[in-house]
């Protein structure tokens, strides 16, 4: 078992809670916010029974659950950046990660509830631009980031001088992601005492502990660094869930390939190592899925035993009493589904997140059936605090739900990297503006979203007004979609000249076909450089002259191998390969038979919509993209004979 840290409750068990909700709030309650990274709706003990999270099990049971809250932008920067601005990303301008802070004239959460008499301090990550920016905090205790990336171990947040002290860095602990043979899935390598979400709940019971907290009313966020990955939570909090049967991913094979083009970029743009490994090894799906997912839960229930510790200590100095507490996550993570990992769409495990609010003795336990999203919590927390709401705000007050005076309203809107939907109890439809791509799901008949029914004719109607709503509330949506450009097909036969290069959904999809690969010299003495150069993430082949030997080279999930195929005679016109399905290479030269060679290339055929995943094809130029193969190849390096003319054609059928 884990060890468990259980908070003594008499005091709290002994309030008697209201039969029913009180016509009006108490005035003025403290409020502490408690937010996750990376944290689903399902996530939770109530929907699955192997998570421990008594903390959690606790508000719930205790509290108002939110059936059907949505995280308005399911990326972590647009998230937060909608929680304290109440408006959408069509507004704040932030879709995506990046480096900027919201609109000058754009209302700021913290701020308002200043203006309302509070104190607000931030404990924990905001994601903000700056990292260290205030917004209307009064104090900021800043553990930024847990990382991903070397960058990520130069920023000198509050974190970064604790583990100074301690004589460590984030890269001793960031250097452990390829530790294991599953990229950012490992254990905790350190003490755990210096784990970020360990110092973010030490710092919230510290300032509660010190008395830091005024008698005059506080809002205080709490922001933990996880489940986000890396996966690494100490040991014991990992096993647990190894050793245990824990709920599966839920994707059909190839379903990407019906789906709109965004859902592809979204499996490769974070963490690409992840998606890579899995499809490498496919026999080992479920095994990695299970590792990560144990990680993940592992790190929801480490972040849940700080969450104990912070409640004891709030209840133990008093300062429980006339407290209402939130919890919700900035987004969740597939995890798998939909053959994903990570976020950044509107299917449930990403959009879909908890949202708790407890207040014992004033609120009656139970929950919310409606509809509720990120861009509604700042005009519920002002209106909680008794201040003025900001004309600005996009997002609708459930504060008289909270009270039962109204019900939450019958439908959220989702808004991440371009793309729009809208969710309501029987459907959810998107739009995809970079390409002019929809999905629609029947919510009842396909709860796991697998069948996008966006063409079907007898949903015509459906979509016709869904994507009306959409367009009043997003006025820009309507131009953007209309305009935008189509997914082009991808050619089954290009031709390129010297110095030509073809990118994107302009390159033929090599992965898995057989293809022939024609080029047309002017015979030279000499011969050196780059034929043809191309690459796709870990894949990628070439066929360049060295020292005037003619060499092939592929690169399959990023190991080399390369063949010595040819001398030069100084009579070399015409260079025909033919390379099969099963790795077979036949080589003609000047139209005679050359020589056969067995390689392990073509690469294997990764899932998703090919227009993402066929790379750049250079000829005659290495270029930024090309394969740097066996060392053969340097950027920039061209070729330095005649290319007249090169083809290649896929062979239909393989």
């Amino acid at each position: 078992m884990l060890k468990r840290l259980l908070i003594p409750s008499a005091a709290l068990i002994s309030l008697i809670l209201l039969q029913g909700c009180v016509k009006t709030l108490p005035e003025k309650p403290n409020i502490l916010f408690i937010t996750t990274d990376y944290q689903a709706w399902e996530d939770t003990p109530q929907l699955t029974p192997v998570l421990d999270m008594p903390a959690l099990d606790r508000l719930s049971n205790e509290g108002i659950v939110f059936e059907n809250h949505y995280c308005t932008a399911p990326v972590c920067m647009p998230s937060r950046y909608t929680l304290v601005s109440g408006t959408y990303p069509h507004t704040h301008g932030l879709w995506d990660n990046g480096g900027r802070w919201l609109p000058e004239d754009s209302p700021i959460l913290m701020e308002e509830l200043k203006r309302a008499g509070y104190k607000t301090i931030g404990i924990g990550k905001m994601h903000f631009s700056p990292w260290d920016r205030m917004a209307g905090f009064d104090e900021r205790i800043i553990a930024d980031a847990q990382g991903n990336s070397a960058h990520d171990t130069l920023k000198k947040d509050d974190y970064y001088y604790y583990l100074k002290a301690a004589g460590k860095t984030r890269f001793d602990y960031l250097s452990w992601q390829d530790s294991t043979d599953l990229h950012g899935v490992y254990y905790w390598p350190m003490d755990d005492t210096l784990d970020i979400d360990y110092y973010v709940g030490e710092q919230s019971v510290r300032y509660v502990e010190d008395g830091n907290l005024p008698d005059d009313p506080w809002f205080l966020w709490v922001s933990f660094n996880g489940p986000h990955n890396p996966w690494d939570p100490p040991a014991e909090f990992m096993d647990y869930y190894l050793e245990r049967e824990l709920p599966a991913a839920r994707y059909v094979e190839g379903e990407l390939e019906n789906k709109p083009y965004a859902h592809t970029i979204t499996r490769y743009n974070y963490t690409r190592k992840v998606v890579d490994r899995i499809d490498m090894y496919p026999e080992r799906r479920e095994e990695y899925i299970h590792r990560i997912r144990a990680g993940h839960y592992g790190g929801l229930t480490w972040i849940d035993r700080q969450i104990e510790r912070l409640m004891e200590k709030l209840e133990e100095n008093g300062k429980l009493e006339n407290t209402i507490i939130i919890f919700t996550s900035d987004h969740g993570a597939h995890l798998g589904d939909h053959d994903q990992i990570h976020k950044g769409t509107h299917y449930e495990r990403s959009s879909h997140v908890p949202f708790v609010v407890w207040w014992p003795g004033v609120l009656k336990p139970g929950s919310v059936e409606g509809f509720t999203s990120h861009v509604d919590l700042f005009p519920t927390l002002v209106d909680l605090a008794g201040g003025v709401k900001p004309e600005r705000l996009e997002g609708e007050s459930f504060y008289n739900v909270l009270t039962g005076k109204e019900k939450a309203r019958d439908s959220a809107v989702i808004e991440i990297i371009g793309n729009t939907a809208v969710v309501t109890k029987d459907y959810k439809f998107g739009m995809y503006r970079q390409f002019r791509e929809s999905d629609l799901y029947d919510r009842k008949k396909d709860p796991g979203e697998f069948n996008n029914i966006a063409a079907d004719p007898a949903y015509s109607e459906v979509t016709d007004d869904l994507r009306e709503y959409l367009y009043r509330i997003d006025p820009t949506l309507r131009e953007g979609y209309e305009n935008a450009p189509s997914v082009a097909e991808l050619p089954l036969a290009v031709s390129l000249q010297q110095g030509e290069t073809v990118r994107g959904n302009q390159c033929p999809a090599f992965g898995g076909k057989s293809f022939t690969l024609r080029a047309e010299l002017k015979p030279a003495a000499r011969l050196s450089g780059p034929l043809i150069t191309h690459r796709e993430g870990p894949h990628g082949f070439a066929l360049f002259f060295s020292e005037n030997t003619l060499f092939a080279a592929f690169r399959t999930w990023g190991n080399d191998e390369t063949f010595r195929l040819i001398d030069n005679n100084g009579n070399v016109s015409e260079i025909e390969v033919n390379l099969g399905s099963d790795g077979r290479l036949l080589l003609k030269v000047n139209g005679k038979e050359a020589g056969i060679w067995q390689t392990e290339w073509p690469k294997p055929l990764q899932p998703g919509r090919p227009e993402y995943l066929t790379g750049t094809l250079n000829a005659g130029i290495a270029g930024q993209s090309a394969p740097l193969i066996a060392g053969a190849l340097n950027n920039g390096e061209t070729f330095n004979g005649e290319i007249i003319e090169l083809t290649v054609n896929l062979h239909e059928g393989n």
